[in-house]
């Protein structure tokens, strides 16, 4: 089964790079995923495939397939780091949702192939279809990420696996540990954010607020820049967006967060700059204590380069 959605532009501007025009008119995808699709042959210009680096001349007409099908979704193994009777564990690029915003699916999850958008469910749907064969809720996810962190992230390959690890999360038994650059140079090198999370009056962001739940995370600086922080986090509540809103809260938001960074800095970041770094859980079947480790993509470590040399102001 073969479902496909295509973006088209019209480039104006002659001198861009293919992937840096992409990147400002698809900002739900990292550069990194849309130079994945330029050099899988998913994005043509004027009908023909592209180097990232060709320079537009202006006037083109550019097409971006996003193909879902089986032979389309096998670059997925790429991701994955760990798999065995009852676990996947898969390094998640940025820019993929984990699941469909809306429910329909969970009721018929073969609707997941005709989402307008890619998700890690519906790849791996395709990729290991005995986990809808075996009626694992939810097709294993069993957490989530946002869109744009990239990182760790677990799949249950069975019910029992599925309930196991949930109980892990649900009881926070799991031990999480993230990456994250942030702005500024926090004074101290191991800091404590209590702080609680919950919406902010009518807003649905999920803040740093007196209203909200309890929440709690562990920060350790591991490196700093002229103006950035290498940061690593560890959540000890598990609230939405609680790295995020504690960060900011404490003066260091996370670099290319929509809603808490608003410096006007270069180097720009091409996303959100949080990456979920390593897990600890109690292996489902064998109850030994296991970690999994998902290294920081490109895109991080690249930006991270950029803050070593400074930050600049953006004139205008």
């Amino acid at each position: 089964m073969s479902k496909e959605k295509t973006f088209s532009f019209h480039c104006e501007t002659p001198g861009l790079r293919l992937d840096r025009f992409l990147a400002a008119r698809m900002p739900d995808y990292s550069r990194t995923i849309l130079q994945n699709f330029i050099e899988d042959g998913r994005v043509l210009v004027d009908g023909r495939a592209q180097a990232s680096n060709f320079r537009l001349k202006g006037e083109e007409k550019i097409e971006v397939s996003l193909i879902r099908n089986l032979q389309d979704a096998a670059f997925a193994e790429d991701w994955i780091i760990h798999e065995d009777k009852d676990l996947i564990v898969i390094n998640k690029p940025a820019g993929i949702i984990i699941h469909p915003l809306n429910n329909s699916w969970l009721g018929n999850p073969e609707t997941i192939l005709s989402e307008k958008e890619p998700s890690i469910a519906g790849i791996f749907y395709q990729l290991r279809p005995e986990i809808a064969k075996a009626g694992v809720e939810r097709l294993g996810i069993v957490h989530r990420l946002d869109r744009q962190t990239s990182g760790v992230l677990l799949l249950a390959k069975n019910e029992d696996a599925e309930k196991n690890l949930r109980r892990q999360f649900r009881e926070r038994l799991l031990h999480k540990t993230y990456r994250a650059i942030v702005r500024g140079n926090p004074k101290e090198k191991r800091l404590r954010v209590t702080a609680p999370i919950g919406h902010a009056g009518m807003s649905r962001n999920f803040v740093a607020t007196p209203f909200g739940k309890p929440a709690e995370t562990g920060f350790k600086i591991l490196k700093v820049a002229p103006w950035a922080a290498l940061v690593e986090a560890h959540p000890l509540t598990g609230r939405t967006h609680q790295i995020r809103a504690h960060l900011s809260f404490a003066g260091h938001p996370v670099a290319g967060d929509f809603l808490f960074d608003k410096e006007n800095l270069s180097p720009i970041p091409p996303r959100l700059m949080l990456h979920a770094f390593e897990i600890t859980l109690s292996h489902p079947r064998t109850k030994k204590e296991v970690s999994f480790r998902a290294p920081t993509p490109k895109d991080f470590n690249d930006f991270w380069k950029e803050c070593l040399k400074s930050f600049k102001p953006i004139k205008g």
